[in-house]
């Protein structure tokens, strides 16, 4: 059904999409008061009659829900009226470096997103593929895994740590199945490309490259383009809310799917920014009735563009997501692990630190600066932490790891960044 909503929803014209992306708006607000103590509560106290709400002018009244609000609240957000078994927890640290525990609706069907995308750059669900992100689920149940993909094929690198072995094992896997595309974190993609155009290796038959968890820097896209020869789609979410918007063929901003997601670029006056304007990106998931999001500022950065030049679609398109770049960890073999895999280090220990900064210094060693947690556990959680991440970093790569606590650890313009590293190139 959602993939139907998609492909019809998207040939609408202007007006029939912002009345309807209103209609969805109003109905998830209403629901977020009357099942949620968090909602009722804010909205109360804001002198917000939800019941009363007529356009976009009467919703720009609602106040916004901030990271740290999100943090805090999390049991309160989740809808009374959604049974349990249909909450999808999800723990991510966000461009903020605050670990954040949200959940998505079980039946919400979100792989039509997915299918979508894949349809619009030519593709199909059932395509060999190739994938380089943090978990291999070939690894843990290999026969399930093929089974539940027959007779399609896939091709899994495990990014949580590579080397050449690794990265040349992952090249003979793409050799075997002759993937249609290949998907995956930025830095991961740019690495194996790299590794490709340096040894003049050659992966034919690739129709596309889409990379995720980071804006697609030129000079990245130039080097996965030269690799594998053909186009690279940049495609843009969070892990609060998913598919927020993706390139088309003519790679002229991302398409916003906004009859799901509504999407405000505010300056900072709180009024909506000007084409071309980086401002605060507020979403509300219009599909998340299970914990509802509403004009939650995510921290990232964004711009809307004047319309796509492909003419054929009535999405809204906004420039490339500011703020969510990271530098890789290189290794002593010589391999290296994405920034985007080292942004979840303390995915599974939400409280254990406030912040945190991995710096990579020129002896290879990482120093990891951390703000200790306040919450009751967060002690223990520490522990179990620095466990979890020596065994991740230093066991299993051969990295020098040492933790050091901090009062501060200093943003650039209100953004963090994860992993700085003090060697060259």
């Amino acid at each position: 059904m959602l993939l139907k909503a998609l492909r019809v929803e998207s040939f609408l014209d202007n007006q029939t999409r912002a009345s309807l992306a209103f209609d969805r708006m109003k109905k998830i607000i209403i629901h977020a008061y009357e099942s949620t103590d968090f909602y009722r509560e804010k909205y109360d106290q804001a002198g917000i009659n939800v019941y009363e709400l007529r356009d976009f002018n009467d919703l720009k009244r609602i106040p916004l829900l901030t990271k740290s609000e999100l943090r805090t609240a999390e049991s309160s957000i989740k809808s009374r009226r959604v049974d349990d078994r249909y909450f999808i927890k999800s723990v991510t640290g966000g461009s903020s470096g605050v670990p954040t525990t949200v959940y998505h609706d079980k039946r919400n069907h979100l792989e039509a997103f997915n299918w979508f995308l894949l349809g619009s750059w030519g593709a199909h669900p059932y395509d060999n593929a190739a994938f380089l992100e943090r978990y291999n689920p070939s690894q843990s149940k290999p026969f399930l895994n093929l089974l539940t993909w027959w007779p399609t094929r896939r091709a899994h690198l495990d990014v949580t740590s590579v080397n050449k072995k690794d990265l040349l094992d992952f090249y003979a896997k793409c050799k075997k199945i002759k993937p249609k595309y290949i998907e995956g974190y930025v830095g991961a993609v740019e690495q194996f490309a790299t590794f490709l155009n340096e040894n003049n290796l050659k992966i034919e038959g690739i129709k596309f490259v889409w990379t995720t968890s980071a804006p697609l820097l030129p000079k990245t896209r130039g080097i996965i383009g030269k690799a594998f020869n053909c186009p690279v789609y940049d495609q843009y979410g969070c892990c609060e809310v998913y598919w927020l918007g993706a390139e088309c063929p003519l790679h002229d901003g991302l398409h916003v799917f906004d009859t799901f997601r509504h999407i405000e670029i505010l300056d900072d006056d709180g009024a909506e920014a000007p084409i071309d304007t980086f401002g605060k990106i507020v979403i509300t998931d219009l599909l998340n009735y299970a914990f509802p999001l509403i004009r939650y500022a995510n921290d990232d950065r964004g711009a809307w563009k004047a319309a796509c030049k492909c003419g054929s679609s009535k999405f809204k398109n906004m420039h490339q997501v500011q703020g969510r770049t990271s530098e890789c960890i290189k290794l002593p073999s010589g391999g290296f692990i994405p920034g985007e895999f080292l942004t979840t280090l303390f995915d599974g220990f939400p409280s254990a630190a406030s912040q945190f900064q991995l710096r990579q210094k020129k002896d290879l060693s990482v120093d990891i600066l951390y703000t200790k947690g306040s919450d009751i556990d967060s002690d223990i959680q520490l522990a179990r932490a620095k466990v979890y991440i020596v065994e991740t970093l230093q066991g299993k790569s051969g990295l020098s790891v040492r933790f050091i606590e901090v009062d501060v650890i200093p943003h650039d313009k209100g953004k963090l960044k994860y992993v700085i590293s003090e060697l060259d190139g």
